[in-house]
């Protein structure tokens, strides 16, 4: 195998391929200068979004094929979560490569243990989530009590102490179960508009304990863990907007968790160090902006510089086919430039625009990153 010769991309990224290595202050593994093997065209543009979760998302549908050939690839996970967000309402399935699916989060799976109680009230296991996250019973009673209770759980629980399990719950267990059961009620009540406000509630059962964590948190890892959490709770209720009832909301999200696991013909999510060596027919690079690709630490730094030019190099090389490099031309009336990359390899000159205009409702105090691409 000659190493000069590029055997997966088309003609046209091999030559920005080599316009990389020609910029290039610092010599590295990538010596010399590619040939393409194949004189196959694709589709190799620069996209200036308004959202480019909602582009790629279109373009996927529109590509169709094995998902499993597509790949989206991120200089840091900032700009997972709303990726993640445009893949879910499209029904676009994919995997998550060295890291968690949204639907594989603890928090998200304890937001629909609470709502699949609603739907089910024999759901025990979706009970103990709901114990164990709001500490209204220790692990080993929860244990106990799932373990021999059958039929409705909500009744179950309200009368443990007076079953036949040996469980007796201290005083500040006692409250918080006659908060859960009011609030839980309570919520089963509300109509299906109703109940989506009623979950980003700052005293709602599972947004609620993570608000606590942002509030009184001991240290700035469990800060940080409520943040994050709070952000994905009003993510998921931003995808129950696309469902016209809480059984279709339930019933499609089930579906999609059981089928996490299945990494076939699913669109791959990955960082650009995650790709080295693998290829895709079409591969999206996200965030191709300054400060993002290249990122801060490059302005001031020679090695981070060039380690970031070599991270561009292995992301667009990737691409078989076709090859899009998203980036945002402005964010809330803030200007932003597109990365010094574009401009180095003249990807910038063979520009489309996506105009989509897509609301942000920062729900969470000024605690929530923004919506970046």
């Amino acid at each position: 195998v000659n190493l000069s010769i590029n055997y997966r991309s088309t003609p046209e990224v091999v030559k920005k391929a080599n316009i990389v290595l020609d910029t290039a202050t610092e010599k590295h593994e990538f010596k010399e200068k590619l040939n393409a093997y194949n004189n196959h065209e694709g589709e190799n543009k620069v996209v200036d979004c308004s959202s480019a979760p909602d582009f790629i998302a279109e373009k996927i549908k529109e590509i169709g094929g094995d998902y499993s050939e597509i790949a989206i690839l991120y200089r840091t996970k900032i700009l997972l979560k709303s990726i993640e967000q445009a893949l879910l309402q499209a029904n676009i399935p994919y995997v998550i490569h060295q890291g968690k699916n949204f639907l594989e989060k603890k928090v998200i799976r304890e937001l629909m243990s609470y709502l699949s109680l609603m739907i089910n009230r024999e759901n025990i296991y979706a009970l103990e989530n709901i114990l164990l996250l709001t500490k209204s019973l220790s692990k080993v009673k929860a244990e106990l009590f799932i373990n021999h209770y059958k039929g409705d759980v909500i009744k179950g629980f309200e009368k443990i102490e007076s079953l036949d399990f040996d469980i007796k719950l201290t005083g500040p267990q006692k409250e918080r179960r006659a908060y859960f059961l009011e609030r839980f009620e309570r919520d089963c009540k509300l109509s299906y508009e109703d109940l989506k406000e009623s979950l980003t509630d700052d005293n709602s059962i599972v947004y609620g304990e993570y608000n606590e964590l942002v509030k009184k948190g001991t240290t700035d890892d469990k800060v940080k863990e409520g943040v994050r959490a709070c952000e994905d709770i009003e993510m998921m209720v931003n995808i129950m907007k696309d469902y016209k009832n809480l059984n279709e909301f339930i019933e499609d999200i089930i579906l999609k968790m059981d089928t996490t696991e299945d990494s076939s013909e699913k669109v791959n999510l990955m960082t650009i160090h995650a790709s080295k060596g693998l290829e895709f027919e079409t591969v999206f690079v996200v965030g191709n902006n300054t400060d993002i690709f290249p990122g801060s630490k490059a302005s001031s730094s020679f090695e981070a510089l060039e380690e970031e030019r070599r991270l561009f190099y292995v992301a667009i090389t990737r691409a078989k086919t076709n090859l899009y490099l998203t980036y945002r031309r402005s964010l809330f009336g803030k200007e932003l430039r597109p990365s010094r990359f574009l401009k180095e390899t003249g990807f910038i000159n063979n520009k489309i625009v996506y105009d989509k205009k897509v609301p942000f409702k920062n729900q969470y105090n000024n605690q929530s990153k923004k919506r970046w691409y």
